[in-house]
């Protein structure tokens, strides 16, 4: 009796056991979304002009159905030290003001689009794309590039093996090279393509610290802490502010009552300082621009630090706002690029980018930087041919070219190129002649000496 009794519990615990484990199932399904496919059945063109709408429903499918399909998360890659683009799908994004963005899919939804740039998420507004496309992988692109070029066409297959070490697949890189160091063993530009190539694969498979991959082991916290904070003081933010200011445009200015008082002690006998008391009392209730004015006139830049700018002035907004946020830190400040351990003589702060002391400490960092023939970053007579934007130019349009690195790309399309113009309205509007700030700042200086047990770079040397 007993044995039936359990006989007949069988069925029941058959149906919680089957309850349980679909329960499991579901929830490792929800925590672990399938991969999007590596075939290149996931290209997409997303196109963000509200205009065309009708157009895309027509074409593409709906707004919905197209944000079910392409939508990404973080999770769906495992980032992968040894690619550029730590594993997320390469893409292209065209937007609205005509830039063109390269860089890995991290994420894309309603409002945002995730590009990972050298280990370093940029965040775009979704309003903000124009055009979005996935690239297919690399092997893919490698095989259709190829089956174009003649066995021959060493120029061109020198190029396409060039491309290949820009896009990280450094094994099929030495393979082009080394076929084409293989039919002209006297090319001097395939023997040294082939050597970085096989440096760069021998730098890779280290374990040891100071290279990009112990540089991807650490947090953006952990590396902040490592490199150099020696940014400007508040007072210091003031003073630049002070030396900055256009008169014509001020903003809110603060001179302090016994500052005038001092100033009109100070300066007595000056033909700028008057002399009776009702002509100075006058002056006492001056406008404070005005007084800035006077102080301007009368040289006395012991009084600088003593006057309060309260508001931005022109130059250093256009410079906050059309070049270090627009493009500087996101295309040069990454953390593989001048805002971390291989920037060498040219470092960008990144820490708080927003506020003040970085913005203004990066701003006299390119003001004070000589390159190494001595000439400035900026040109204030022909302000289009500053080194600064020609860097950032494609190379067949620079009059001086950026340095050949890896993961570099354009940030212009050219000298007509809206942010390029934003940037020359800047060197623009800065106060001429330059004035000399008395602020005591150097540019500061780092290496991969920071990181311990290594100083070399992904190239086998070390950078600028």
């Amino acid at each position: 009796m007993i044995q039936s009794n359990r006989l007949s519990l069988l069925p029941g615990l058959f149906a919680l056991l089957a309850i349980f484990a679909f329960f499991i199932a579901a929830t490792e399904a929800m925590d672990n979304p399938p991969a999007a496919p590596a075939d290149g059945s996931s290209i997409h063109k997303v196109t963000a002009d509200k205009g065309n709408k009708s157009n895309q429903d027509e074409d593409n499918g709906s707004d919905s159905e197209k944000a079910e399909t392409n939508k990404t998360t973080p999770e769906e890659s495992v980032p992968d030290d040894s690619d550029p683009y730590r594993g997320y799908p390469e893409a292209v994004i065209l937007l609205d003001n005509g830039q063109v963005v390269h860089g890995g899919l991290k994420f894309q939804g309603d409002d945002q689009v995730i590009l990972v740039i050298a280990g370093i998420d940029l965040v775009l507004d979704r309003k903000e794309v124009r055009r979005l496309e996935l690239l297919p992988p690399v092997e893919e692109r490698y095989r259709e590039k190829r089956s174009q070029i003649d066995d021959h066409d060493y120029v061109s297959r020198l190029n396409l093996a060039e491309w290949l070490r820009e896009e990280g697949a450094l094994d099929l890189a030495l393979k082009e090279a080394g076929a084409v160091l293989d039919a002209q063993p006297d090319n001097h530009e395939a023997r040294k393509l082939f050597y970085t190539i096989g440096e760069q694969l021998a730098l890779r498979s280290r374990k040891g610290k100071g290279s990009p991959r112990a540089v991807s082991r650490l947090s953006r916290a952990e590396l902040l802490k490592l490199l150099p904070d020696d940014r400007l003081s508040e007072d210091d933010v003031n003073l630049l502010r002070v030396y900055e200011v256009n008169l014509k445009h001020p903003p809110r200015i603060v001179v302090p009552r016994d500052v005038r008082e001092r100033l009109i002690e100070q300066y007595t006998g000056n033909p700028l300082i008057p002399t009776t008391r009702e002509a100075r009392a006058l002056l006492m209730r001056e406008p404070d621009d005005k007084v800035l004015s006077l102080i301007f006139k009368l040289g006395a830049k012991e009084f600088y630090p003593e006057v309060r700018v309260m508001g931005q002035p022109e130059s250093l907004r256009l410079f906050r706002d059309d070049v270090h946020r627009r493009w500087l830190l996101p295309s040069c400040g990454t953390i593989r690029c001048h805002g971390g351990p291989f920037a060498g003589r040219f470092f960008l702060y990144t820490k708080d980018r927003a506020s003040d002391r970085t913005v203004y400490s990066n701003f006299l960092t390119i003001e004070r930087f000589r390159t190494s023939d001595n000439q400035s970053l900026l040109d204030y007579e022909n302000p289009e041919e500053s080194i600064l934007f020609q860097y950032g130019l494609p190379h067949d349009l620079a009059q001086a070219d950026h340095p050949d690195v890896r993961g570099w790309h354009p940030v212009f399309r050219n000298m007509q190129d809206r942010t390029f113009r934003k940037s020359v309205r800047w060197v623009k509007s800065l106060y001429r002649p330059r004035p000399h700030h008395r602020i005591d700042y150097q540019p500061p200086r780092v290496s991969p000496d920071i990181l311990p047990g290594g100083t070399e770079n992904e190239d086998g040397g070390t950078h600028r």
